[in-house]
């Protein structure tokens, strides 16, 4: 990690660095420092829906889930979002309290058949 961060004190808005020490905090178990590492990337990234969805699911992980709902809101509409921030924008709203917005979209991937299917099938099964 630290040759992370020397490359980015010399380019701070390396990307793909900054995603790479975002990744290795998180495999170390620095959690609180890898979701800092994430927020400054997508403040330069807005669009980056798969920082947005590792963000959402480190907030999930510390029970915040509004906040990951927020974070991954047009995941639905996005051309870079993918099945992965669906579906956690799914789990994420359901544990926010919104099924009502959840639960239609986890039976439309279950129905889709795609990556998510069996994950969704899953959580639906353990959350009724």
């Amino acid at each position: 990690t630290e040759a992370l961060r020397e490359a980015l004190r010399l380019a701070p808005d390396d990307a793909p660095a900054r995603r790479h020490l975002g990744l290795a905090l998180l495999a170390r178990g620095r959690a609180a420092e890898a979701e800092a590492e994430f927020a400054r990337l997508l403040d330069h990234a807005p669009g980056d829906w798969e920082t947005r969805t590792d963000l959402a699911i480190l907030r999930l992980d510390r029970g915040d889930a509004a906040s990951a709902a927020a974070l991954l809101d047009g995941s639905d509409a996005a051309s870079g979002a993918d099945d992965r921030a669906r579906f956690y924008h799914a789990v994420a709203q359901d544990l926010a309290g919104d099924r009502a917005a959840a639960r239609p979209r986890l039976a439309a991937m279950i129905e889709a058949a795609g990556p998510y299917a069996a994950r969704a099938a899953r959580y639906v099964e353990d959350c009724p």
